[in-house]
């Protein structure tokens, strides 16, 4: 009861994080990253009939993309505790575990979260904690030379301007890259609507395979120009 307890006090209603100066770093975006997310061709009503998805905390695909790439998050992977499977059981469970993830923006330190979140869990019991591991957020600016020849490169192989996404949301070691001064923490993905990603059957169709190569190759041209 005191995980679960601590658990609903990790995030409110709105799905923002309660941690004591969580947010107190974080940077806004910039003009030119919020114009690259108004740009941003996605129909929204689809995609959440898609997932299946009837209520939205948000009204217009801007707003969710808005939190979706400039807010960090706070997400349970998985709990674990007493007996789940068939058949009854009374028991009192010995121990209860949860797996957490937070996903950073640029100005937060993964140092600073991690001492917050110690401090945040003390009042609710006596928890370990178990880090498996920590990387700092970074962004790549929408309109870097490295962005711009990758765009003109999908027009060329796909004839479609592609959607730039300022930050990815998920875990990456494009940091490293980035704190050198080198503007060019990019990922160019390969995937379909039916992709399962992280998923059983995670797949790719071999022409986007093919055409993806084009498009690196035409992109690695333009910038040796």
């Amino acid at each position: 009861w005191e995980l679960i307890q601590l658990l609903s006090r990790l995030r409110d209603k709105r799905g923002r994080v309660r941690i004591p100066g969580f947010y107190k770093r974080v940077k806004p975006p910039t003009r030119e990253e919020l114009k690259s997310i108004r740009e941003i061709r996605i129909d929204y009503k689809r995609l959440m009939q898609q997932l299946g998805i009837r209520e939205v905390r948000h009204k217009t695909a801007y707003q969710a993309l808005r939190e979706l790439v400039f807010e960090p998050t706070c997400n349970i992977a998985g709990l674990a505790s007493g007996h789940v499977g068939k058949g009854a059981k009374t028991i009192t469970p010995s121990l209860a575990s949860v797996k957490i993830d937070f996903r950073l923006v640029p100005g937060q330190r993964p140092e600073e979260v991690l001492e917050s979140l110690r401090r945040f869990v003390k009042r609710f019991g006596d928890f370990d904690i178990n880090v498996y591991t920590m990387l700092p957020p970074a962004r790549c600016r929408p309109g870097s030379p490295v962005v711009k020849a990758a765009v003109e490169a999908a027009v060329e192989i796909y004839g479609v301007k592609p959607n730039v996404f300022p930050s990815m949301y998920g875990t990456g070691p494009l940091a490293s890259i980035v704190k050198h001064g080198i503007d060019a923490g990019m990922l160019n993905s390969i995937s379909n609507p039916e992709s399962n990603l992280h998923a059983p059957n995670e797949n790719i169709m071999k022409k986007d395979l093919m055409r993806s190569t084009l498009q690196l190759a035409s992109m690695f041209r333009r910038l040796a120009t």
